[in-house]
């Protein structure tokens, strides 16, 4: 892990690594820390000795019941055996496709800290098999409705378990205005601050954001010419302002990350935030001695173990014949993963892998209609262009014996069109965001669901300026 090394040593993290979860936080040395996502199974990535906490992103629904959506399925036996080689396991809600923006209730934001206390913390880990993980981390990107008595319960509940932590990942811009309502106040409920850097300008490191960022300096503590251009003193890197209010919270001083992209790749345009690790060094060696200083936040594993190496080391002739072999239905006909599981290896295949599985989508409404998880899933700005099929299975309102005897009603005719439109609607609205900008989308009805025959087909042909063939949405009504 080239980039995480020179993280460590040019950031004078050469401190004896305290391995102890329960003291991770609580003495001066300074760590790194990394987002998962998926990329590769954790259990690969634990023997690591760089890295001291891995942040499991994210859990993207935190209504009704909880959802997780790894890129890569993780076991209770996983983190049991991450946790056995000192590492701090971190569960982190929210992420770039949350969209629910909290609770609208605090008696529902309560309940809800419960529940994943119950669920992934000390309360019982029920959805680990009983390994409870090492805390909870806040990334919110939205504006977020009862925050405080979500936070407030989670804090309460954690007294009982002082080795618990509570962390939150703000964007660098003082206060953060997603996280507002409990960082202004509250700040001492947290144990460590994340603070993303990147892809913020106006506050973070200069040099991740000018072009000559991503060439290595040649010479030099100062990073020699290139990093003497990026006038890191003449910008607004406004790591002081988190410490010095670190150093005034209560009842809890947190301890400040800085986080940083693992790569270039880890930030959505080029210079948007990453930097060499000779101008990192620059950027934080006045801040090392700071008792409130953490260490650093790395997004994400996947892109900081990759940096510094070929995506595809093999001819790309040979590596075509690998994945047409792998895509074979018949190699992975006994497992329910498909060509899902390949897409974890690295991300040069991620994205072979997914065009491929992507490609045809089936998606089920459900009664009452929910395609939370369809338009979540999506949201990812990568995976639309993937897909070219759409297979949309609208279910109707149950029917039993008595209801099969006899032919439909008016009334049931009716609301079983009406169920019918509103799935067609929704499936269409989460569609057209998309590309809203880029695109226009048209409804080309082929079969009326009004009409006596059972089997509705709807198409949704998208003009797209792009090369690739527009998606077709075709959907059945069942009963």
């Amino acid at each position: 892990m080239v980039v995480l090394k020179s993280l460590l040593y040019s950031a004078a993290f050469l401190a004896s690594v305290q391995r102890v979860a329960a003291s991770v936080l609580k003495d001066g040395t300074k760590m790194v820390a990394t987002y998962w996502d998926g990329s590769g199974s954790l259990s690969s990535f634990c023997s690591n000795a760089d890295i001291d906490i891995f942040q499991l992103s994210f859990v993207t629904s935190l209504k009704s019941t909880p959802e997780i959506s790894f890129g890569y399925p993780v076991t209770g036996a996983e983190i049991k055996q991450c946790q056995d080689q000192g590492k701090t396991i971190l569960l982190s809600f929210g992420g770039e496709t949350y969209q629910e923006g909290g609770w609208d209730t605090p008696q529902e934001a309560q309940d809800m800290a419960q529940k994943v206390w119950d669920m992934y913390g000390p309360g019982g880990a029920t959805y680990f098999g009983g390994n409870a993980v090492n805390g909870f981390d806040f990334d919110f990107e939205m504006a977020m409705k009862n925050l405080v008595p979500f936070t407030e319960k989670l804090n309460e509940l954690k007294q009982g378990h002082p080795n618990f932590l509570l962390t939150a990942a703000p964007q660098c811009q003082y206060p953060d205005q997603n996280l507002a309502s409990v960082l202004t106040d509250h700040l001492g409920w947290f144990d460590a601050l994340f603070v993303q850097f990147y892809n913020n300008p106006e506050c973070g490191i200069p040099g991740g954001y000018a072009r000559r960022s991503t060439e290595e300096p040649s010479s030099g503590l100062l990073g020699g010419p290139s990093a003497r251009r990026s006038h890191l003193a003449k910008r607004e890197f406004n790591l002081g302002t988190w410490l010095e209010q670190a150093s005034q919270a209560t009842p809890k001083s947190p301890k400040i990350f800085v986080g940083v992209p693992g790569s270039a790749a880890g930030t959505p345009s080029a210079n948007m935030g990453y930097v060499v690790p000779s101008l990192l060094q620059t950027a934080l060696l006045p801040f090392m001695a700071h008792a409130n200083m953490g260490g650093v936040s790395v997004w994400e594993v996947g892109y900081a173990t990759s940096n510094g190496k070929k995506a595809w080391p093999l001819p790309p002739e040979i590596t075509g014949q690998i994945v047409s072999l792998l895509a074979n239905p018949l190699i992975h006909q006994n497992t329910k993963l498909g060509l899902a599981q390949y897409a974890s290896v690295n991300r040069g295949w991620q994205a072979i892998f997914e065009e491929r599985s992507w490609a045809t989508l089936r998606v089920k409404t459900g009664t009452p209609l929910n395609l939370d998880r369809f338009e979540r899933l999506t949201n990812d700005p990568r995976r639309p262009t993937y897909i070219r099929n759409i297979q949309l299975i609208v279910e109707l309102e149950p029917s039993d014996d008595a209801a099969r005897a006899h032919f439909e009603t008016e009334s049931e005719h009716e609301r079983n069109n009406q169920i019918f439109s509103d799935a067609i609607r929704s499936v269409l609205r989460i569609i057209m965001k998309w590309q809203a900008n880029k695109s226009e989308s048209s409804l080309q009805e082929s079969h009326s669901p009004s009409k006596p025959n059972p089997l509705a087909i709807w198409s949704l042909a998208q003009i797209d300026s792009g090369e690739k063939r527009p998606p077709v949405l075709s959907g059945r009504q069942i009963s």
